[in-house]
């Protein structure tokens, strides 16, 4: 529910909310799933509610800020009590999100699990890491990273051992948090039901998979 509390809500004007610029993209450039979501007016994923009302976009926009702004005050709270508690420089901090939002982009709302899987704001998902004592600080990467590295990259950092013949899917990041070092992946992977996506620095091509529902191969220049 997008019910932020007042005080959050009264920081973002709705008026002054920018709409996304593929708000009114057309309905057909999507995967069917997607395209039926556009054009529903039922609940709860009718976004066709939103076709001829501007404002009802305004205002979903400005709550997802809020909340937003509401989830990085409580995360404020626990870096404090972190400090305040001693416990700073013993703990290794990570902050991400299973998937994006689409926030409006595309006309679509929430993550829309079925038909998602090759748009940038459910894909790239934030990934902050802090590692303690380490000399890497305020460092941005565009090097490709997936959610299964986390685990590999907490093995290394932690020094815990791992079994014996046990191969990881992932890869640590350890390289680049203490260093800068590139990690250097070719392509990351993401897969649903519908689509098999390959992302590389460039390019980004989703292979349509679904059987049962037809639609077209789409390759991207990044």
């Amino acid at each position: 529910p997008y019910t932020p509390l007042k005080k959050y809500v009264e920081m973002y004007d709705p008026d002054k909310i920018h709409l996304p610029e593929n708000l009114n993209e057309p309905p057909e450039n999507h995967p069917p799933e997607m395209a039926r979501r556009r054009n529903s007016m039922n609940k709860p994923f009718g976004y066709g509610l939103g076709k001829e009302n501007e404002p009802l976009w305004r205002q979903y926009i400005s709550y997802y800020y809020a909340l937003v702004t509401e989830i990085d005050d409580h995360i404020g709270q626990i870096l404090c009590t972190l400090r305040e508690e001693g416990l700073e420089e013993n703990t290794i901090i990570i902050y991400t999100s299973d998937h994006g939002d689409f926030v409006g982009a595309h006309g679509i709302v929430e993550k829309c699990a079925i038909g998602h899987n090759v748009y940038e704001d459910t894909l790239r998902v934030p990934l902050i890491v802090k590692l303690p004592n380490s000399e890497v600080k305020g460092y941005v990467s565009d090097d490709l990273v997936e959610l299964i590295d986390l685990y590999p990259t907490l093995v290394e950092a932690l020094r815990i051992p791992v079994p014996e013949g046990y191969n990881p899917a992932g890869k640590s990041i350890v390289p680049t948090l203490d260093t800068n070092a590139a990690l250097d992946r070719e392509y990351a992977v993401s897969e649903n039901k519908t689509q098999l996506t390959l992302i590389g620095k460039r390019y980004k091509f989703s292979l349509w998979i679904d059987k049962e529902q037809k639609f077209v191969d789409m390759l991207f220049d990044r």
